[in-house]
């Protein structure tokens, strides 16, 4: 998922990286645009978590923007191993920089067609400065079984451009459910290179599918 072009600041996936960041790593802009992205994985994986059942995924958005608010819309294919077939995000915010710190805050809603009661909202604030950024998600709302704050998640990332167009980015995520006894903990490496990532992401404490094996997937994404 890509949030105004980024790496799903909210849904880290290694498209959202090739793509560039909501925000977080530019600074507010003065003029409007429209800008959109199509990206293509072997597996779209959101915080630790496979979303298509370890297949892959074909996803597409589109974010306009004016002197750093922004407003974008996101969708892809999922597979939860029931009726739900795809995810369609709305989300907007506000994003620029203090010195030398830059800063993201926003609003997102995660809709599931197919499904039953899978929607799910979140705000959230993130704040970066010399390649690291620090991103805290609170629940707003969601038609499951669970109240605003009941789920928080926390993530840490870096990202280092190297020679050569190559780039590395280091991640570390926190997801806490209050339904959950144990606080599920993600970590992960995307190397990228022009318009393709390689992304090694591992999960701990998984919630739902106990699917705690390291996974290994290819991304391509173009933005237009």
């Amino acid at each position: 998922m890509l949030i105004s072009l980024k790496d799903h600041l909210v849904k880290t996936t290694a498209i959202g990286l090739l793509l560039g960041s909501a925000s977080l790593a530019a600074p507010a802009k003065a003029e409007s645009s429209l800008e959109g992205n199509i990206g293509f994985t072997n597996n779209y994986v959101w915080r630790g978590m496979t979303q298509t059942d370890d297949q892959a995924a074909i996803s597409g958005g589109l974010d306009f923007s004016a002197g750093g608010f922004y407003a974008g819309t996101w969708a892809s294919n999922v597979d939860f191993a029931d009726d739900t077939n795809s995810e369609q995000d709305v989300y907007f915010g506000y994003a620029g920089d203090a010195g030398d710190f830059s800063y993201d805050v926003g609003y997102i809603a995660y809709m599931y067609s197919g499904g039953d009661d899978l929607d799910f909202s979140e705000v959230y604030l993130s704040v970066g400065a010399s390649g690291f950024s620090l991103t805290y998600s609170y629940l707003v709302d969601a038609d499951y079984d669970a109240d605003s704050g009941d789920e928080t998640y926390l993530s840490f990332d870096y990202e280092l451009p190297l020679a050569g167009d190559f780039g590395v980015s280091l991640h570390y995520g926190i997801y806490d459910k209050d339904s959950e006894a144990d606080e599920q903990t993600d970590f992960g490496m995307t190397i990228s290179k022009d318009d393709f990532s390689l992304t090694f992401s591992q999960v701990d404490d998984e919630f739902f599918a106990n699917d705690e094996d390291m996974k290994i997937f290819v991304s391509y994404g173009i933005g237009f």
